[in-house]
């Protein structure tokens, strides 16, 4: 009985730790059709932060570019982008939406800019179908 009372305490600690680490800051999040819509108005720039192997395996999201958290350079590289496309808004997109939001954390407390969170990922999850069970369009990576 001890044993399950811990877990429900360890449980409930979780739950409390999650909520107030989403809370701690207002961070825009888009839904895949939302990001697909913004990107075809061409107000947005959406970034696959996943790995080359994830970008292989599964095609990235088109008109996305691939730049890989995984990699040296990759500040170096979404502040190249952002250069490049002044008056877009950036937007992450990964796997499931945990790199892309802790990704989206860390810029805005190290004030190296705002970036959207494509929160449901390329697979999906609690908040929604992700970006390739909705049937959006996928570009296949060599």
């Amino acid at each position: 009985m001890e044993m399950l009372t811990m877990i429900a305490r360890l449980f409930g600690l979780i739950i409390l730790l999650s909520i107030s680490i989403s809370s701690a800051y207002a961070a825009e999040v888009l839904s895949a059709p939302q990001a697909l819509e913004r990107m075809q108005s061409g107000e947005l720039i959406l970034i696959d932060i996943r790995s080359p192997g994830e970008w292989k395996e599964s095609g990235i999201a088109t008109s996305a570019i691939p730049l890989s958290i995984h990699e040296d350079g990759f500040l170096t590289g979404l502040e190249k982008i952002q250069a490049e496309n002044p008056g877009k808004q950036i937007a992450l997109i990964c796997a499931t939406g945990g790199r892309s939001a802790r990704i989206q954390n860390e810029l805005e407390k190290r004030n190296l800019g705002s970036v959207i969170d494509i929160s449901e990922g390329m697979f999906g999850n609690g908040r929604g179908a992700g970006w390739i069970k909705r049937g959006l369009p996928i570009t296949k990576i060599q």
